[in-house]
């Protein structure tokens, strides 16, 4: 091993860095920073995908917090010239079982004229029942717009249950009431429900 001495120090030729040594040592420093950086970035990526996929699961979709406080919506759109032409134009879609689990047309119209916002509840696929029936509901709605009356079936409104009322209620996520002078209490609403067996 040769030494380099100066001013009686001795410093081993190993230490002395040429400008090619340096140069590259630098390069090297850089890749590897480099690549931690794009290793942290990576995880912090897949974490957040992670977590993004975990919020919009449909397992969660209807999983109500019980301290979420239950939601009663009058009917917002009343007359049918305020309602867009592509709803209308599905109503021979609407209303065609009794089944409970509404279908995409039925949740996109109810969504509309109840003015619901998806934060509170997505009603595709969600288990809604009528105080009535969801076939005369919409057999009203159609005979209405098709006789030209202006306005659909009075008196509506729209519950949305917390998880407690949807488990005591027999697993509703959510209830239409029509032709109704005055709101109906929840609780009453739950109860109706329930005894129904809907």
């Amino acid at each position: 091993m040769a030494c380099w001495c100066s001013n009686n120090l001795c410093v081993s030729s190993l230490h002395v860095k040429s400008p090619i040594v340096h140069s590259a040592n630098r390069n090297t420093f850089k890749s590897i920073y480099s690549s931690s950086i794009l290793l942290i970035r990576m995880k912090t990526f897949v974490i957040l995908l992670g977590l993004l996929m975990t919020s919009c699961s449909s397992v969660n979709q209807y999983d109500y917090d019980s301290s979420k406080k239950s939601t009663f919506k009058e009917r917002q759109v009343k007359d049918f010239n305020d309602i867009p032409a592509d709803f209308l134009n599905q109503f021979n879609r609407m209303g065609v079982d009794s089944s409970s689990i509404l279908n995409y047309y039925e949740a996109q119209y109810l969504s509309f004229i109840f003015g619901v916002d998806t934060s509170d509840i997505n009603l595709f696929g969600a288990k809604v029942g009528f105080l009535g029936s969801k076939i005369l509901f919409f057999a009203a709605e159609k005979d209405r717009f098709y006789r030209g009356v202006n306005s659909g079936v009075g008196g509506s409104g729209l519950y949305i249950f917390n998880s407690s009322q949807k488990q005591e209620s027999g697993g509703y996520d959510a209830v239409v009431t029509y032709w109704s002078k005055i709101a109906i209490p929840i609780e009453d609403v739950v109860i109706r429900m329930k005894s129904n067996g809907m």
